[in-house]
């Protein structure tokens, strides 16, 4: 993952990737949000995360996405 650039990051220091458009399968760790119908990944580092971090990540995702919208 050392050529990957974050986006964001969580409260607690989890980087985030993306939103990403395809899904990279490259074997890091990978969450799916679904955003107006619309497929994206949201990739992390360097844990699994807990339902609250998930719904946090979900909640970031969609404020990055819908500016594009």
């Amino acid at each position: 993952m050392s050529t990957w650039i974050p986006t964001g990051k969580l409260g607690d220091g989890t980087l985030l990737f993306g939103p990403l458009d395809k899904n990279p399968q490259d074997g890091e760790p990978i969450l799916r949000v679904v955003i107006d119908g619309a497929e994206y990944w949201v990739k992390y580092c360097c844990k699994e995360l807990t339902s609250d971090q998930v719904a946090l990540v979900e909640a970031w995702a969609e404020r990055m996405i819908r500016p594009r919208a």
